[in-house]
């Protein structure tokens, strides 16, 4: 059976919080640019993606990652995407965030990566 399309495969170690699997995917001079409320990031070093800000300050070790609620992935012409909402738990408090990413994919590794973030939002009772 082949592999995942490199989208699904980011999703699935997104919500394992898996970082070899990340590393992985990823070019070592990855160029990221993100941005939620109030934050911005901008790297072009796969470690600092993946460790200050995919399992830093999204999803770091305070944070459990309870529900991949939804997710889709594809491409517009060669771009991929994978756009993800997510039911998390953090220092007591039930949280949802959403977030589409696109990025360039060559032989398999992830190039380039934007990010749009929704922020960690409350879930109303």
């Amino acid at each position: 059976m082949p592999a995942p399309p490199v989208a699904q495969r980011f999703v699935d170690a997104i919500v394992s919080k898996d970082r070899e699997a990340l590393m992985d995917l990823m070019a070592p001079r990855v160029r990221m640019r993100g941005i939620a409320p109030g934050r911005t990031w901008d790297s072009d070093d796969a470690c600092v993606l993946v460790d200050d800000v995919l399992l830093g300050d999204f999803f770091g070790p305070g944070t459990e990652i309870l529900e991949l609620t939804w997710s889709r992935t594809g491409q517009v012409q060669d771009v991929n995407s994978a756009s993800y909402q997510l039911r998390m738990l953090k220092d007591g408090v039930h949280l949802v965030c959403e977030t589409h990413t696109f990025f360039d994919v060559v032989e398999g590794r992830i190039h380039a990566l934007h990010l749009l973030c929704s922020g960690f939002l409350p879930v109303a009772d």
